[in-house]
């Protein structure tokens, strides 16, 4: 069981995680429930959500860096 310093901590945790404020309050009541998968679950979830915004950021700067590397050349666009 976690003590309100514990579970503080866990709460300021997910929001630096950037999850949403129904997320973490459905992980508190996973926690307190003892739903570990379901905690695991959520967890995974976000973590996926959070992958497929960096890869979508990865492609928009892959898309810049091939604009600068041809105009850096001389090229036109």
């Amino acid at each position: 069981m976690m003590d309100d310093n514990d579970e503080i901590k866990m709460i300021s945790c997910l929001e630096d995680c950037g999850c949403p404020e129904k997320s973490i309050e459905q992980f508190l009541l996973y926690r307190k429930e003892n739903e570990i998968k379901k905690q695991m679950s959520l967890l995974h979830r976000h973590r996926y959500d959070l992958l497929d915004i960096l890869h979508d950021d990865q492609r928009k700067i892959d898309c810049l860096e091939y604009i600068i590397y041809r105009i850096e050349k001389g090229e036109k666009i």
